[in-house]
């Protein structure tokens, strides 16, 4: 599933391209930059950190970030540009790789990795943002483009993978606990989801503008199919057992 975040993908290639870790280089590596006198703050703690990078750039007036590395080989890079943007971003265990940006005002991000190898790429544009995004385990992957949107998420496994894209006030609520789960979500229009998927191997696909679906799975090998929604609609759906 790559409808969603595909478009904006080369934003984040072109602008904050994860860099290239020396393999063997034991000492963690940190790069700040931004404009003096901006009241900007950034700041970098790899005290428990090896063979990690971390790289934080900033343009703007009052925008605030953070991050924490603690185990080996993570990479993390965190780009504002804009006012009052407000973003931290902790990794611990090993491998684990965040690609962050905030484009506007007032967006808010708190984004932590907890295992190994997993991956966040996030891109929020123009202004209110909020992104809640927790994962534990292993190799599963987060990419998020919101605009103006509201997103809590949460990957407890391994090798689950969420792709969501949010404009226009929308909200979303995602948990996925297990393994080889995939959900793919595109919102507008103010619309709201609460996905969830419990087991392995189960998928969601959901389109909809200034609606509301509320969608659980519980098993193995269930399968969603897209749904596409029109306004004012509200669909509630649980799927349990195995395929």
């Amino acid at each position: 599933m790559r409808r969603t975040i595909g478009r904006h993908l080369p934003l984040l290639a072109a602008g904050i391209a994860l860099l290239a870790v020396p393999a063997r280089a034991q000492a963690p590596s940190a790069t700040v930059e931004q404009a003096a006198g901006s009241g900007s703050a950034a700041v970098i703690d790899q005290a428990a950190a090896t063979r990690g990078t971390a790289i934080i750039r900033q343009a703007g007036v009052g925008n605030r970030a953070a991050v924490v590395q603690v185990g080996t080989d993570h990479v993390g890079r965190v780009e504002q540009e804009g006012a009052g943007n407000e973003l931290s971003l902790l990794a611990e265990g090993a491998g684990n790789r965040a690609t962050a940006r905030q484009d506007g005002t007032g967006h808010r991000a708190d984004l932590t990795a907890r295992g190994e190898a997993n991956e966040i790429d996030l891109l929020q544009a123009g202004g209110g943002s909020e992104a809640l995004v927790g994962q534990t385990g292993e190799a599963n992957i987060a990419r998020l483009f919101q605009e103006g949107g509201r997103l809590d998420l949460t990957q407890s496994g391994s090798a689950n993978e969420a792709e969501v894209e949010q404009t226009g006030g929308s909200r979303a609520a995602i948990r996925q606990d297990g393994s080889g789960n995939e959900i793919d979500l595109g919102q507008s229009a103010g619309a709201e989801a609460r996905l969830t998927q419990i087991g392995s191997g189960n998928s969601i696909g959901a389109t909809q503008a200034g609606t509301s679906i509320n969608l659980t799975q519980i098993g193995t090998g269930l399968v969603a199919p897209t749904v596409q929604t029109t306004s004012g609609v509200t669909i509630d759906v649980v799927q349990t057992g195995n395929r």
